[in-house]
């Protein structure tokens, strides 16, 4: 769709191609920009800042559930420096899962379609009854983090019960860090698992003044649109089963009829198991790289003819 539209300057004819193609080109026309270093922030208010600023602009919809036990006590302010900023999401039960498997409390979901977490919030990250300290974690704990994949999965699971008329259920799930996110996917109907590479998210352009990164931008409009632009597994990408469906044999029929969302304990068990298809995040990344690649040389393309414009006026 971005491809086709970077090469003939028309929008689709598809009203809903349209309307998810317009949410991109609006947002980097508009130029977000954050006026406070991320750095400042711990990795729970940089989480809530960028489904506010990034994820939930990039969406259809700007709905968005904050873990309600994160600490914050602005009702609906936004994280960022802006007083005047207000949440489009609000703070509630994001608590997903099965008490007789994995459960526990993501920071946020998106339109109930997508997890996002902040590794500040992840469980033995702080005790119960104590404030959450500042702490930044180093991008490559993302990678691979056993919760995080755990959430994915029973994500998969809950979206594949919940809407079983979809055309595939290759999930997605967002871990934020202090610098860069990953997003990993799981398809609970083929046990396949992927994981993207670190994609990063600001870039200075002023005196504590943050943009998005182009990459971060792309990522994000792909990932929390995938029920939109997924097209879900090649043949080939199906091969490489993770293995969890025979790690989760005994309790493989409560992760696909009794997952629930909202009311669920917050004891979070988090299953073992070895991931053997992350070989395919190359993927993800060449594919966002090709992209980018394409915007930057439309970029330079339209700024020169815009000049070749201006000369011919002058003479």
């Amino acid at each position: 769709m971005v491809i086709e539209y970077l090469s003939r300057e028309t929008l689709p004819e598809d009203k809903a191609d349209r309307l998810l193609l317009e949410k991109l080109l609006e947002f980097k026309k508009k130029g977000e920009i954050i006026y406070i270093d991320p750095q400042k922030l711990s990795e729970t208010g940089l989480t809530v800042l960028l489904a506010n600023h990034l994820f939930g602009k990039l969406s259809t919809s700007n709905c968005f559930v904050i873990d309600k036990d994160i600490p914050w006590g602005k009702d609906d302010q936004c994280f960022c420096d802006n007083k005047s900023c207000k949440m489009t999401g609000h703070f509630g039960d994001t608590s997903v899962g099965n008490t007789e498997v994995w459960h526990g409390n993501p920071s946020i979901i998106i339109n109930n379609d997508l997890i996002v977490e902040s590794m500040e919030n992840l469980p033995g990250n702080f005790e119960e009854g104590t404030e959450a300290p500042e702490v930044k974690v180093e991008s490559d704990v993302l990678s691979g983090n056993a919760h995080i994949i755990s959430e994915t999965i029973i994500f998969s699971f809950l979206q594949k019960k919940l809407h079983p008329e979809r055309n595939h259920y290759l999930t997605p799930c967002i871990g934020v860090g202090n610098s860069s996110f990953i997003v990993m996917f799981y398809d609970s109907e083929h046990d396949v698992f992927l994981e993207s590479s670190h994609i990063p998210l600001f870039r200075p352009c002023g005196v504590n003044k943050y943009e998005f990164d182009d990459a971060a931008i792309l990522a994000s409009w792909l990932t929390v649109n995938y029920k939109f632009l997924s097209s879900g597994l090649t043949e080939e990408m199906k091969t490489f089963e993770c293995g969890f469906f025979k790690e989760a044999q005994e309790k493989i029929k409560v992760y696909e009829e009794t997952l629930q969302l909202g009311n669920v304990a917050r004891i979070v068990p988090v299953p073992d198991f070895r991931k053997r298809s992350l070989q395919w995040s190359s993927f993800i990344e060449e594919t966002e790289t090709e992209l980018i690649g394409i915007i930057h040389r439309e970029k330079k393309r339209m700024k020169h003819s815009e000049t070749d414009r201006q000369d011919q006026r002058s003479n």
